[in-house]
C-alpha cells in the first residue's frame, strides 16, 4: 500500500471524489432523459386526444374550398343573368380555371396558417399562468 502525502494526496483525493460523484452525474442525466420522455409522452397524448378535432378542421377546410368554388361560380352565373337581363350590355359567364384553383388553395392555406398565431401565443404563455387556468 502506498502512502500519499502533500499535493499528490490532494490530487488523488480530488480525483477519487470526482469518480465517486460520477454516479450522481449519471443519475442526473438519467432523470433529465426520463423527464424529457415523460413530457414528450404527455404532449403526444394531448395531440392524439385532439386527432378528431384536427380531422374536423381539415374537413372544414376542404368543404369550404369546395363550397367557395361551387357557390362562387353559382353566384357569378346568377349575377351575369341579372346584369344581362336588366342592362343594355351583353354579358356572358367565363369560368376562370386559375381562379377556380386559386380560391380552394387559398381556403386550405388559410386553414393551415390560421393556427400559427394561437400556437405562437400558447408557446409564449408562462407555465404558471397556464396551470392557473386548468
Amino acid at each position: 500500500m502506498t502512502v500519499k502525502r502533500g499535493r499528490s494526496q490532494g490530487y488523488w483525493q480530488s480525483r477519487e471524489i470526482s469518480r465517486d460523484f460520477l454516479i450522481f452525474d449519471f443519475i442526473l442525466f438519467g432523470t433529465v432523459i426520463l423527464a424529457g420522455i415523460g413530457i414528450a409522452n404527455t404532449m403526444l397524448i394531448q395531440v392524439r386526444a385532439r386527432d378528431r378535432e384536427f380531422a374536423v378542421l381539415k374537413f372544414i377546410g376542404c368543404v369550404s374550398a369546395a363550397l367557395a368554388v361551387i357557390i362562387g361560380n353559382g353566384l357569378g352565373a346568377i349575377s351575369i343573368r341579372f346584369l344581362d337581363h336588366f342592362t343594355l350590355f351583353d354579358y356572358f359567364l367565363r369560368i376562370s380555371m386559375p381562379a377556380t384553383l386559386y380560391i380552394p388553395a387559398l381556403c386550405v392555406l388559410t386553414c393551415v396558417i390560421a393556427p400559427v398565431y394561437p400556437a405562437f401565443i400558447a408557446n409564449r404563455a408562462s407555465s404558471a399562468e397556464s396551470l392557473h387556468y386548468e
